[in-house]
C-alpha cells in the first residue's frame, strides 16, 4: 500500500454526527444561558407584582434563590483553560528515530500533521487528544501510547493501533472533543456549585418556599444532563467505528482485530502485574523491566486463562449501554472482520523493538510515579536473587498467621485440607477498605495452602523458582507449581490416591507442612 494514495473517503454521516454533536453543545450553552437570565431575573418579576411583594419573607427568599442561581449558573457557564497534564513520560523524538518513523507513516497515511508530544503511560490504553487551550482554541496534539499495550503488540499491530488513534484526528473527533468535554464540565460545575459546593443555597433551601424551586431546578439539570450523555456518547460509538474502518484501511483488518483482542486482556492483567511483581521489586529495591517482565508476565499459563475469560466475557456483550463511550467489542470485531481488508504486513517483530531506550522511559516512569524512588539507586532486576530475597519471605509472612491450623500435619494430608477448606478461610482478614466474599476468602486459603506446600520442600532443601507471574519448586528434573497443585486437590482433577503416589513417588509425604526452623541442608544441596 502507497501511504500517500490509502486516504479513506470522508463519509457524510461522520459529518454530520460531528455536526450534531456541535449543535447540541450550543444549544445546551444557550439554554443555561437563559435559564441563568431567568434566574436573574426573578427578583425583578417578584418585586414588580403588586400580590407577591405583599409577602415580604417569601419574595426575598425566592429572590435570593434567583440571584444566587443564576449568578452560580454564569459563572460555572465561563470557559476554564485545560491545565490537565498527561500521567506518564514525554519521549523523546529525536532519540526514538524507529518508532517515530513508525508513527510518521501512518500521519502521512492519514494526511496528518504529526502530535507534538507523545508519551508512555503505565496504562493499557491509547489516546489521542488535543490539550492547552480555552475549548480547543490553541491546543496542541499529543499521543499517548500505554506501555503495557505495546508490550503485547507486534509492530504491524501497532501500526493498526497508531491508525485508530489518528483516525480521531482525520475524522474531525479531537476538534470536537474539547467543546463536548467543556460542555461536559460546565454542566457538571453548574451542578456541583448549586448542590454540595454552595451552602448560601444549602441554607436558602431549608426554607419550603424556596426548595420547591430548587428541586425542580436541580431535577431538570439531571434529565438534561443525562439526555446531553446519551447524545454525545451515542455520537462517540460511530466515531470509534470509523475509526476502527480507517485502522483496517491501514493496517489491515486482521491486525487490527489482534489489538482489539489484546486490549481488554492487557487491561485485565495488568494491576495483577503490578501487585505481585512490580511493587515487590521497587519495595526491595530492584528496578523491574516493566515491558518486558510484562509480556512473561502474561505468556504464563494461569494468566493466560485468566485474561483469556476475561476476554471471552466482554465478548458476550452484543449491545450498548447508553452511557458507554465505546460500541461492544465484539460488534467491533465483526465488523472489522467482515471488511476483509488486507495489507502487506509490515514487520511481526514485537512493537518494544522500535524502543532505542526503553530502559531510560521506564525508569523515569517509575521516578514519577514513585516519587520516594526519585533519588533511589535500583539495581537490575536478578529474578535468581529476587526469588530468595523477596519472594520466599513473602510467603514465609503469608503463611505466618495460620502456622497454629496447620500445626503437626504431614504433605500427605493435603488433600483433606484442601477439600475443607473452611476453617483456613474463616482465618483470612479482609483487606484494608475491602470486603472478601466467601469465594474469595476460600481463594487466599487455597494460596496460603500453596505457599505452605512449597516452603515444606524448601525447607527440605528444594530450590525456589521465581518468574514474573509463575512460582515453582524444583529438584532435580522434577518441577513443582505448588498453587497449581492445590487448584487440582480442591476441584478433584487430582484424587487423594494420586496424590498419596506422586508423595511416596517423590519422598516428600511425611515432610511437616509447617515447621519452627529450616531443615540443615547437606553440603551436597548446599552446593
Amino acid at each position: 500500500m502507497n501511504a500517500s494514495n490509502s486516504r479513506p473517503a470522508r463519509k457524510w454521516s461522520v459529518v454530520a454526527l460531528g455536526t450534531a454533536g456541535a449543535t447540541a453543545v450550543v444549544v445546551s450553552y444557550l439554554l443555561f444561558i437563559a435559564l441563568a437570565i431567568a434566574c436573574v431575573a426573578l427578583p425583578f418579576v417578584i418585586f414588580s407584582s403588586a400580590i407577591l411583594r405583599n409577602y415580604t419573607i417569601a419574595a426575598v427568599l425566592l429572590s435570593a434563590f434567583g440571584l444566587v442561581a443564576g449568578l452560580t449558573i454564569f459563572w460555572s457557564l465561563i470557559p476554564r483553560r485545560d491545565k490537565s497534564e498527561v500521567t506518564g513520560v514525554l519521549i523523546d523524538a529525536a532519540r526514538e528515530t524507529r518508532l517515530m518513523a513508525e508513527i510518521e507513516y501512518v500521519a502521512a497515511a492519514l494526511g496528518e500533521s504529526m502530535p507534538r508530544k507523545v508519551y508512555l503511560i503505565p496504562a493499557a490504553n491509547a489516546f489521542v487528544a488535543q490539550r492547552g487551550g480555552i475549548v480547543g482554541i490553541g491546543s496542541h496534539r499529543i499521543l499517548a501510547l500505554g506501555l503495557p499495550l505495546l508490550a503485547t503488540l507486534s509492530v504491524s499491530e501497532l501500526r493498526g493501533l497508531l491508525a485508530h488513534e489518528f483516525a480521531h484526528f482525520y475524522s474531525g473527533d479531537t476538534r470536537l472533543a474539547p467543546w463536548l468535554f467543556g460542555a461536559h464540565q460546565s454542566m457538571l460545575r453548574v451542578y456541583k456549585n448549586l448542590s454540595s459546593e454552595s451552602p448560601i443555597m444549602a441554607q436558602l433551601a431549608r426554607h419550603v418556599i424556596v426548595w420547591i424551586p430548587y428541586m425542580v431546578l436541580m431535577t431538570g439539570l439531571r434529565w438534561y444532563w443525562a439526555g446531553f450523555m446519551r447524545l454525545t456518547l451515542m455520537i462517540s460509538r460511530q466515531q470509534e467505528y470509523r475509526s476502527d474502518e480507517i485502522a483496517c484501511r491501514v493496517a489491515g483488518s486482521e491486525a487490527f482485530i489482534e489489538v482489539l483482542r489484546d486490549l481488554p486482556k492487557s487491561q485485565a492483567g495488568f494491576n495483577p502485574y503490578v501487585e505481585s511483581v512490580v511493587q515487590p521489586l521497587l519495595s526491595n529495591g530492584y528496578q523491574p523491566r516493566i515491558a518486558e517482565d510484562f509480556a512473561t508476565f502474561l505468556s504464563t499459563p494461569h494468566n493466560q486463562k485468566a485474561t483469556s475469560d476475561v476476554l471471552e466475557k466482554e465478548l458476550e456483550t452484543r449491545r450498548p449501554e447508553p452511557f458507554d463511550s465505546h460500541p461492544p467489542l465484539a460488534l467491533r470485531i465483526e465488523r472489522a472482520r467482515l471488511l476483509g481488508l488486507t495489507v502487506p504486513e509490515c514487520s511481526s517483530e514485537p512493537a518494544l523493538s522500535l524502543f532505542a531506550n526503553l530502559h531510560e522511559w521506564e525508569t523515569n516512569m517509575i521516578r514519577k510515579f514513585v516519587p520516594d524512588l526519585k533519588d533511589a539507586n535500583l539495581k537490575p532486576v536478578n529474578w535468581e536473587l529476587a526469588a530468595t530475597e523477596i519472594y520466599l519471605p513473602l510467603w514465609r509472612k503469608h503463611v505466618e498467621s495460620f502456622l497454629p491450623l496447620l500445626a503437626d500435619t504431614t504433605i500427605f494430608a493435603l488433600p483433606a485440607i484442601a477439600k475443607n477448606i473452611a476453617p483456613l478461610a474463616d482465618k483470612v482478614l479482609h483487606p484494608p477498605g475491602r470486603i472478601l466474599s466467601r469465594s474469595q476468602r476460600e481463594e487466599q486459603a487455597l494460596s496460603v495452602l500453596g505457599c505452605a506446600f512449597g516452603l515444606s520442600l524448601v525447607d527440605h532443601g528444594w530450590k525456589f523458582i521465581a518468574m514474573p507471574g509463575s512460582v515453582a519448586i524444583q529438584q532435580g528434573n522434577t518441577l513443582v507449581k505448588p498453587t497449581v497443585l492445590m487448584g487440582a486437590l480442591r476441584s478433584g482433577a487430582m484424587s487423594a490416591d494420586q496424590w498419596q503416589e506422586f508423595c511416596a513417588e517423590k519422598g516428600i509425604g511425611d515432610y511437616p507442612l509447617v515447621q519452627a526452623a529450616p531443615v540443615a541442608q547437606p553440603e551436597s544441596a548446599r552446593a
